[in-house]
C-alpha cells in the first residue's frame, strides 16, 4: 500500500464524499468523525490560500 492513500474501503469512501460535499454530516455513519475531516480540511485550506493555490 502506498502512504497516503485513504484505503478503498466503505468507511473511507463515505469520508471522502463527505469532504467533497457529496454527502451532509447527518448522514453518515457513526464510523466517520466529521469534526475530525472538518478540521483537516479547513487546516488544508489555510495551507492553500497561503500558496494561493
Amino acid at each position: 500500500m502506498l502512504p497516503q492513500i485513504p484505503h478503498p474501503s466503505g468507511a473511507n469512501a463515505e469520508r471522502i464524499a463527505y469532504f467533497l460535499g457529496k454527502k451532509k454530516k447527518e448522514d453518515l455513519s457513526a464510523k466517520t468523525n466529521p469534526d475530525k475531516i472538518d478540521t483537516e480540511k479547513h487546516e488544508i485550506q489555510k495551507i492553500l490560500r497561503k500558496r494561493k493555490i
